[in-house]
Parts: C-alpha cells; structure tokens; sequence
C-alpha cells in the first residue's frame, strides 16, 4: 500500500474510533443496569467461575462502566484488576463503582499498550464484534497473557436483536437499529470460524460454551428503553414508545430467552 493510502486508512481507522467512544460515551450512565443485563453477566460468570476461580491478574478489556468488575472481585478477592475501554465517560462510571480497586485507562482493544505476560485472564464482553481487525487483536491479548492464560469473550450477538424482531416486527428493529447501532456493528462479523482461525494463529486453543438465560417480557421492555431509547432522538423514542405499548398487552406474559457464545481460549 502506498503511503497515502496508508494515510487514509489510519485516518478513516482514527475517525472510526472517535465515533465508536462517542457512541458508547452516550450509553456511559445506564449501560448494564435492569434485570436483563443483570441476567446475562450471572449466567456469563456461571458459565466461566472455574476460570476466574485463582487468577491474580485480570484484564476487562472494554470495561465499560465496570458492571463486570464487581463479580470478579467476588470470585477473586486478591486479584490484580485492569480495565481499558476506549470510552471516557464509561471509565469515569466504572470509577465511581470500583473506586481504586480497578486501574483504569484508555485504550482500543485493536492496539494494545500491555507488556507481554501481564495477565492470565482477558475478558471481552461484546466487544469483539466491534472490532475490525479481530486477528490483530487476539494476537495481542495472546501477546500479553501468561503461559497458561486464558481469553474469554462473548462470540457474534446473543439473539437478542432476532428475538425482538419477532415481537416488534422487523421493520420497526430496522428502523430503530438505523439509529442506534455502534459505528462498527456492520463492518466486522465474529464469526466463530474467523475467531477459531485466529485464536490458532495467536497460539490459542479455542473451545465454546454456551450460557444461556431467560426473563419476562416486563425486563426486556427495560432493556429496551436502557439500551436503545435512552440515546435515541425524541420522535423516534415516542414510535417505539408505540411499539412496546402495542405490545404489552400480548406479551407481558411470555418468557423471553436467549443464549451467550462463549470463547473460552487457552494459551498452548
């Protein structure tokens, strides 16, 4: 590539994560709060306890606001706590929550500043669907892990987005996620192939899991204002208001699930 080219690229990358914080800066004061994400991050941890049962050093790489950082405390009261994430106001949440007990600082999860072997556990909470260059990515976590380290990481969306266009209607989440989605929600896909493909070229031994939750209608009709209302503009916010009031009738009643995919890689 030319040096012009490369120019733009860097440029266009640079613009693309500026976006990406701005984004989630917006999300920084409800992003993990109701009954729905509280249900996830409870089946993730489930799902993954024997691995953060021991560990003395822990990267949360894309930490948000710290909503995780509490259950691994719990799980491992001594460990070393890191957390990056490329927003500002989310770091200035998981501060308040975590208060010295998690280092903080900022950093894309494409570009890592760690040194080689500063952790035997990184965890990823959909975060690496983000990321453009997933292979660069996990040669860098694979980078700094420990010789017997783990990665951890949700794979692809959780089903929430098919779920809720079957109750809300396909047109009705097309237009909503126009408007909400993260800048880089459509340039990159997680799939576990390209993750498996990765995770072997970094020296990491791919294995999934599943963990898996449910809750009543009333919790997703939360999350959805939590999650995507609370960002939206006004005219927008009043038709899915629409939406879910049409709905509410029908599905107060039903149980809502889904499933997380779960990469559990060890370093070989």
């Amino acid at each position: 590539m030319s040096d012009v080219g490369q120019m733009a690229e860097a440029e266009e990358s640079s613009e693309g994560i500026c976006r990406l914080a701005a984004y989630y800066d917006r999300l920084a004061d409800v992003y993990g709060e109701g009954e729905v994400f509280a249900a996830r991050r409870a089946a993730v941890i489930d799902a993954v306890a024997g691995e953060l049962e021991g560990v003395h050093a822990v990267l949360d790489l894309g930490c948000g606001n710290g909503s995780y950082a509490a259950d691994f405390v719990q799980h491992a009261p001594t460990v070393r706590l890191v957390g990056a994430d490329l927003s500002a106001d989310m770091l200035r949440g998981a501060r308040r929550r975590m208060g010295r007990r998690m280092h903080l600082m900022q950093a894309d999860a494409a570009a890592l500043p760690f040194a080689c072997r500063s952790f035997d556990l990184v965890f990823m909470s959909h975060v690496l669907q983000l990321i453009t260059n997933i292979e660069r990515c996990i040669a860098d976590i694979a980078t700094c892990l420990t010789a017997d380290g783990v990665f951890i990481a949700t794979v692809g969306v959780s089903g929430w987005r098919e779920s809720s266009a079957r109750l809300l209607g396909p047109e009705a989440l097309r237009g909503l996620f126009a408007q909400v989605a993260p800048p880089r929600a459509s340039v990159a896909a997680d799939d576990q192939l390209r993750v498996a493909t990765a995770c072997a070229s970094a020296g990491l031994q791919p294995t999934w899991r599943q963990a898996s939750f449910s809750v009543r209608w009333p919790a997703v009709e939360e999350w959805v204002r939590i999650r995507w209302l609370s960002i939206v503009d006004e005219p927008l916010r009043v038709r899915a208001e629409r939406w879910l009031a049409d709905l509410r009738s029908n599905t107060a009643g039903l149980t809502f699930g889904t499933t997380e995919t779960l990469l559990v890689a060890r370093k070989i």
